[in-house]
């Protein structure tokens, strides 16, 4: 069974970044935390969330308003 809670280390890997942006994250209330003792826990749903929603999209770029078809150089 997958783990529900995660630690910020644990978070941190999942997601690609370091610990102290699990914490702003955390802090700015974008991620969920439990607190368990003294630790502070990640829930992982909302790693997952933030996971598919910070995610690059996929289409290419759009080229500016008015830029057409660049002429070759002579």
């Amino acid at each position: 069974m997958d783990e529900l809670l995660l630690t910020k280390k644990q978070a941190a890997s999942v997601l690609g970044i370091s610990v102290r942006s699990v914490e702003y994250l955390l802090a700015s209330r974008k991620l969920e935390g439990r607190r368990l003792g003294r630790r502070r826990l990640v829930i992982r749903r909302s790693v997952e969330r933030v996971a598919r929603t910070d995610m690059p999209s996929m289409s290419p770029p759009k080229a500016p308003e008015g830029a057409g078809p660049a002429s070759p150089a002579r």
